[in-house]
């Protein structure tokens, strides 16, 4: 991938998040935040990870919350408005509308490429991190977006970690939902990025132990 395809690739993911901030989208992402944290948790600004969790909230809104009654989401209105846009974009769209969620094991990383297992979908990625690249650790358990891109996958900025203690139940909810729809129900990213939010504030609790109580 030629580093200006790269740079392209980022330009768009952050105007995408200037387009979810406009004032036009306002209520909707009102309505988005409010029905999120129902389901994640509060987000409060004092916590640590405070601007990751903005990020997975940002790129649910503008990947997953629906706009309208026939399922147009912020990156459907983007494309449409810039159906005249260059050609670089128009594929960087094309590939973000088809983009793979997963939750990833990293099986190693070096030089800014980490190995990654996707759990669902049980197949190995090698993706390209550059300066995100610390922040994959062999054993490492994350939540993140990966598109293809010229040969090239890519995270995108939305990256929920998990502690690596956790894969068994991981393993256990992916296997218990299993084929259902061909993806990893939204609910389960939810209760899990739920429980790295309690796991956060409660630092002297065993991981395993607020990650596989259930829900109430």
């Amino acid at each position: 991938m030629s580093i200006e395809l790269e740079k392209t690739f980022f330009a768009v993911i952050n105007n995408l998040n200037k387009m979810a901030s406009e004032d036009r989208f306002q209520e909707k992402a009102e309505l988005a935040f409010n029905l999120y944290t129902r389901k994640v948790g509060t987000i409060f600004p004092e916590d640590d990870s405070y601007d990751a969790r903005i990020s997975l909230f940002l790129e649910w809104f503008i990947f997953d919350f629906m706009l309208t009654e026939d399922g147009a989401t912020i990156l459907d209105v983007y494309k449409d408005e810039m159906a005249r846009g260059s050609d670089q974009e128009l594929l960087i769209i094309s590939a973000l509308k088809n983009h793979v969620r997963d939750i990833f094991l990293v099986k190693g990383s070096k030089n800014g490429v980490a190995k990654v297992k996707a759990l669902y979908k049980d197949k190995i990625y090698t993706l390209s991190c550059g300066h995100l690249g610390d922040l994959f650790v062999k054993g490492g358990l994350f939540e993140a977006r990966v598109v293809e891109l010229d040969g090239k996958l890519l995270p995108t900025q939305g990256i929920c970690h998990h502690p690596a203690e956790t894969l068994r139940f991981i393993k256990s909810e992916i296997k218990r939902i299993e084929g259902s729809n061909g993806s990893v129900p939204d609910s389960l990213f939810c209760k899990l990025t739920r429980s790295s939010i309690k796991l956060e504030r409660s630092r002297y609790i065993d991981a395993s132990q607020i990650y596989e109580t259930p829900d109430k």
